[in-house]
């Protein structure tokens, strides 16, 4: 079920730009966590990167697959702004 609600999030944030926005308004990951649970979005990171490979898969046409490509590099970054420094 988190893959499902992964997947919804992506498709959310492909469609929608305030969505995205209010994404990255999260300045950390507690923040994010916070947003997802109350979005009802309960999902990890790994069911994210099983849910992006889902996807992609279903991609039809490349101008899909390079907008959905456009949302995963969004998320990858927005993720790596908010994750603390190693």
């Amino acid at each position: 079920m988190a893959i499902q609600h992964a997947k919804n999030f992506l498709q959310e944030a492909m469609r929608n730009r305030e969505f995205r926005r209010q994404v990255q308004a999260c300045s950390s990951l507690e923040d994010f966590e916070q947003f997802k649970q109350e979005y009802g979005y309960p999902f990890s990171l790994a069911d994210m990167e099983e849910a992006s490979t889902m996807l992609h898969v279903s991609c039809q046409t490349e101008e899909q697959a390079n907008d959905f490509f456009s949302i995963i590099q969004w998320f990858a970054l927005f993720i790596k702004s908010i994750s603390p420094a190693r």
